[in-house]
């Protein structure tokens, strides 16, 4: 009887340990779908910052006059209508740089 009372109390002890560790295996699950979660918003918002970059390339492209001569998106020179082409060269850089560092 006191064998029986003994093993009923190591099943016990090991239905304790199982749910402890079912327990832990469970909140190891929800950590990693929370960052999961945050690594698939973090991508789209890589990807947003591609998209970015790639437009600011296009414009820059697109700005610079066949003289060399930098020009605003709008046409004008000097500091007029939309920035001027060192200025997306400068949100492109920091862009960049935002995409590297995080």
């Amino acid at each position: 009887r006191a064998a029986v009372e003994r093993e009923r109390v190591l099943l016990d002890d090991k239905a304790a340990e199982v749910k402890a560790n079912s327990l832990e295996v469970a909140k190891i699950a929800t950590r990693l779908a929370e960052k999961e979660d945050l690594l698939h918003v973090e991508a789209a918002r890589a990807d947003e910052l591609r998209r970015r970059v790639a437009l600011a390339e296009g414009r820059l492209e697109s700005v610079v006059g066949k003289s060399g001569g930098v020009r605003d998106v709008g046409g004008g020179f000097g500091t007029e209508g939309p920035p001027a082409c060192l200025a997306w060269r400068a949100a492109e850089e920091a862009m960049l740089h935002a995409l590297t560092t995080e």
